[in-house]
């Protein structure tokens, strides 16, 4: 299937104009992650939009956030969030800085406790 990338540009610019979302680490936000290259993780197919987890707030422009989804599969780079359903994972490999403007609608937050633990596996990760 061929991506349609000049949609998600229309849409980017907008994103652009957009409000700034306050946010704390251990929040989860609807984005607008886009259309993005080969493997790498897409927003869904409605405004190319996916639940994110806030990592890491370096300012209230930007923040290192991984995306989630249902789909988690048996690995270090997936780490359950059982509080946003029982197949709910943070894909951790593909965490990125994501700028604020992105960040729509808040869902939940995590545990400072179980954030703890998902930055301990990140930090695992990336050590490896």
């Amino acid at each position: 299937m061929e991506k349609d990338f000049d949609a998600w540009n229309e849409i980017k610019k907008k994103t652009d104009q957009g409000n700034r979302a306050p946010i704390k680490p251990g929040e989860v936000y609807w984005c607008r992650i886009g259309l993005n290259i080969g493997v790498e993780q897409d927003g869904g197919t409605t405004g190319y939009i996916r639940p994110v987890l806030i990592i890491k707030k370096f300012s209230h422009e930007i923040a290192l956030a991984a995306p989630l989804t249902t789909k988690g599969k048996s690995s270090n780079w997936y780490y359950p969030l059982p509080h946003f359903g029982d197949t709910s994972c943070a894909i951790l490999n593909q965490a990125r800085p994501l700028d604020t403007k992105r960040l729509l609608g808040h869902m939940g937050q995590i545990s400072e406790n179980e954030l703890r633990k998902l930055i301990a596996s990140y930090c695992k990760l990336i050590s490896e």
